[in-house]
């Protein structure tokens, strides 16, 4: 549990790497914030199921809220086409 107590931000988190960066973090300790515009419902009952937690932003995320506490880091994977 490297990151316990830490919050990790990842957008497109609704699916593919994303998905597995939140189930990733969440492994290691972190709250996770699943951003995506797609529903991140799916991808925080994986969280939960993990044992970790965390919540569900749908919407394009500009300043993250300190609800959970200080960002450890943010995430933003992409493809490359």
């Amino acid at each position: 549990m490297r990151l316990k107590d830490r919050v990790a931000i990842v957008t497109g988190a609704a699916r593919g790497i994303g998905q597995e960066y939140c189930l990733a973090f969440a492994r290691e300790g972190a709250k996770v914030v699943a951003a995506d515009l797609l529903s991140c419902e799916e991808t925080l009952a994986q969280v939960q199921r993990a044992g970790g937690s965390g919540s569900c932003v749908q919407r394009v995320l500009h300043r993250p809220s300190g609800r959970l506490g200080r960002p450890l880091l943010q995430v933003q994977p992409t493809v490359a086409s």
